[in-house]
């Protein structure tokens, strides 16, 4: 997502990942998948935010608390709030 914040909100780099799996999601042969994670931390009032609708269905705001706890966060999602 490219994204300038506006006057008053803060956007600092938190993390960043690297995973790697042998298959892909074309269950092709002979390569696999590198997905590259930036994480960022955003502070601005959520109605203002330009959420990418085109590639989510639906979006959620969670305590860190919450979202450890929830069945529906990817595993992958949750490693970034464990100590």
């Amino acid at each position: 997502m490219n994204y300038e914040p506006l006057p008053g909100e803060r956007l600092e780099p938190e993390d960043f990942d690297s995973l790697v799996y042998a298959t892909n999601n074309q269950e092709r042969a002979g390569f696999g998948t590198h997905y590259v994670v930036l994480a960022y931390e955003l502070t601005s009032p959520i109605q203002d935010l330009p959420l990418p609708l085109d590639q989510h269905g639906e979006f959620a705001w969670l305590t860190e608390a919450e979202l450890l706890l929830c069945p529906g966060v990817h595993a992958n999602t949750k490693a970034y709030f464990k100590p």
